[in-house]
């Protein structure tokens, strides 16, 4: 599956140092490739893949579903070589990553649940504020 139109979900910072959750779904979700993830949770590449790996292992969301990837040998087994993930895989990796960010993602994601249709802008404390620096 090639994704051409991923939508958008990013978290900006405005003039006042409040929070903003970009979100631009396309067909209900967003695509991102790995290599933007470290900097939407504002984590390590590490925490990423440990995220990722703890999710695939454990059969959260469906692979084949969630997923672009390509399949590799590594040794006696088959794994998947993660691209892409979309908003599914994202939800599930905000509760699972330690970060400012991370928690912004997921305050936002259980405010949409509770709250749909309604904006929210989250001020920073002095501690979020330097962990987005």
């Amino acid at each position: 599956m090639k994704t051409t139109n991923k939508g958008k979900l990013a978290i900006t910072i405005d003039e006042n140092g409040n929070l903003h959750v970009v979100f631009e779904p396309v067909n209900g979700t967003v695509w991102l490739h790995k290599s933007e993830l470290p900097s939407l949770f504002c984590a390590t590449i590490q925490a990423v893949n440990a995220s990722l790996n703890s999710i695939t292992k454990g059969r959260i969301v469906d692979i084949k579903k969630n997923c672009v990837y390509e399949l590799c040998v590594r040794g006696n087994y088959v794994c998947h070589d993660l691209r892409e993930i979309n908003l599914e895989v994202i939800i599930a990796m905000a509760f699972r990553i330690d970060s400012p960010h991370a928690e912004v993602l997921r305050k936002w994601f259980i405010g949409r649940c509770l709250h749909p249709g309604i904006s929210y802008r989250l001020p920073l404390d002095k501690e979020q504020q330097a962990g987005l620096n």
